[in-house]
């Protein structure tokens, strides 16, 4: 629960942080960091004590990380590098080699798990060069699979899933 209080900065550096997920005990929070080269998905203690983790270290573009319900894993867009488009993945919040979710020519980003953990609604977009006409949200299982159309795209865009809130 947010009690307020003084804020505190938990990244200090001259690069953007962005995309903050808190794990579910709410100890870590996983964010979206750039390095010299790359964007790579960081954990860092949500106290502010201790340095930041690596979790892709891949030297991909890697952005929106989401925790897995259980605190296991994180959900994450990752720039496909032989095709140039953004793909799903998830990781280990120890690292290790990434599980591709999706695999196409297009764009997906966003992702986000179910309260359940079973699966993983992301946005899908069918033509990146027009993203607010053409996105959908799209929900795959958890250890892979087909994407599921869950929006109909019907010009208005469906962006950034959220399952609403974990019990």
């Amino acid at each position: 629960m947010a009690t307020g209080g003084n804020s505190f900065h938990l990244t200090n550096n001259d690069k953007l942080d962005f995309g903050p997920s808190y794990s579910p005990s709410g100890k870590r929070i996983a964010y979206s960091g750039l390095t010299r080269t790359d964007w790579e998905v960081f954990t860092i203690d949500a106290r502010g004590r201790g340095g930041r983790f690596n979790v892709t270290k891949n030297g991909t573009y890697d952005y929106y990380p989401d925790y897995s319900p259980n605190g296991t894993k994180i959900a994450y867009a990752a720039k496909d590098t032989r095709d140039e488009d953004t793909e799903i993945r998830k990781i280990k919040v120890t690292g290790g080699r990434p599980f591709p979710l999706t695999n196409n020519n297009e764009e997906d980003l966003d992702p986000a798990y179910s309260p359940d953990g079973k699966r993983i609604a992301y946005t899908h977009y069918s033509e990146p060069d027009r993203p607010d006409e053409a996105a959908a949200i799209y929900k795959i299982a958890a250890d892979g699979g087909r994407g599921v159309l869950v929006t109909a795209n019907n010009g208005t865009g469906a962006l950034d899933p959220s399952w609403g809130s974990r019990p």
